[in-house]
């Protein structure tokens, strides 16, 4: 099936139809859903709200889909990397900030060094200690590959989908996230490392307009191993997240790392699958 055939929809259009309808009665609003391009890979935005009902209507949806797909004798796997050969799938994230119901995207200075645009670099330049919370296994690295339109190098663009930060109209998207991250934890992380952008008033560099390679543009970490070992050194992510939640998150991760040391991505897939 490739990217947006009708004939993938149509394979898939009772179960489609039952989990739209599951999800409007608890309240989530599906925005757009398409065909991807791998076989059965279906692709399903929800409508934006603020970052802690954003969250909640996450766990809302993938619990729902599970339990949609079980009703149809399907199963629904939200993994990164589910084989060597498949393509990948993200939890790609759409930000905007307001102030008093305003878009800051939609208003006056939209200039590299005004606020929304400190903002992006804040959360740019936390990108790589980042990735140990939004691509939080060792399978997520599998999927951060160059060319795959997963974001591996530390870049933004407008419109550019291979780089990490994607900037719209009126939004901006981080496309490095997957479904095996905890969503509370990302999005609040990703906030603060925006406010620390507006607070140091850091200056975004020149939009990437070609496919970043390097040496030119900084390859992002290519483990958990690496990822963690950035975020384990964050002095501000540790004073935001308090001493304790950092310390037992990145012991978790530790144990974690070790426990999948030298797996290949069958036995990763077998251990993680009915988890995500």
């Amino acid at each position: 099936v490739s990217t947006q055939s009708t004939w993938g929809l149509d394979n898939a259009s009772t179960f489609l139809t039952d989990l739209t309808d599951a999800l409007i009665k608890q309240g989530v609003q599906p925005y757009i859903f398409h065909s991807e391009a791998a076989q059965g890979q279906l692709e399903m935005s929800i409508m934006y709200e603020n970052a802690l009902k954003a969250a909640d209507n996450h766990i809302r949806f993938r619990s729902t889909v599970h339990a949609i797909a079980r009703k149809h004798n399907l199963k629904v796997n939200f993994m990164p990397k589910l084989s060597s050969t498949a393509i990948g799938s993200g939890l790609h994230c759409h930000m905007s900030i307001h102030r008093n119901g305003k878009n800051l995207f939609e208003m006056g200075d939209q200039t590299l060094s005004s606020e929304p645009y400190q903002f992006i670099a804040g959360v740019l330049n936390h990108l790589p200690s980042l990735l140990a919370v939004l691509a939080p296994t060792t399978n997520s690295y599998r999927r951060i590959q160059p060319h795959t339109w997963s974001g591996a190098y530390q870049c933004w663009g407008r419109g550019n989908r291979e780089a990490a930060i994607r900037l719209l109209d009126n939004n901006f998207e981080i496309k490095t996230s997957d479904a095996t991250s905890n969503v509370y934890l990302g999005l609040g992380l990703i906030i603060y490392a925006g406010l620390d952008g507006i607070m140091q008033k850091r200056k975004l560099p020149p939009a990437t307009v070609e496919d970043p390679e390097e040496p030119m543009f900084k390859r992002l970490p290519s483990s958990l191993d690496e990822s963690l070992g950035i975020f384990s050194k964050n002095i501000y992510f540790q004073s935001v997240m308090g001493p304790q939640l950092f310390k037992a998150y990145t012991a978790l991760k530790k144990f974690e790392l070790e426990a999948f040391k030298g797996k290949s991505i069958e036995e990763e897939v077998k251990i993680l699958r009915e988890k995500f």
